[in-house]
């Protein structure tokens, strides 16, 4: 048996601000559900700077734990 899923990919650009790119993505995530996606993906690292750019010890203490995610 088949059936169609319909995912969404959200791609925006981000700020060094947590709240304002939960925010940004919040509504994001609502407009997609609303067009009907039924799984959603947000950028990676979207809560934050995206600090992957280099391997640097000061960037170490962004991560957090997986259950607080």
């Amino acid at each position: 048996m088949s059936r169609n899923i319909t995912v969404a990919a959200l791609q925006l650009p981000l700020s060094g601000s947590e709240a304002e790119n939960i925010d940004a993505i919040s509504d994001l995530v609502s407009q997609a559900a609303a067009q009907g996606a039924q799984i959603i993906l947000p950028p990676e690292l979207f809560s934050g700077p995206y600090f992957c750019k280099t391997q640097e010890e000061a960037h170490f203490a962004l991560a957090r734990p997986t259950l607080e995610h």
